[in-house]
């Protein structure tokens, strides 16, 4: 496999799972809001 395209693809990868792990992390604050809300905490 050539160097750019191994960079490439790692690039990738790693956006991904960072952007996977930002999402995550908006759910469980949403998860939080929703039961402080409308579950008394």
């Amino acid at each position: 496999m050539k160097p750019r395209l191994r960079l490439l693809l790692l690039f990738t990868a790693a956006l991904l799972v960072a952007s996977a792990q930002e999402v995550q992390r908006h759910g469980l604050v949403f998860e939080a809001w929703i039961d402080d809300t409308f579950f008394g905490g």
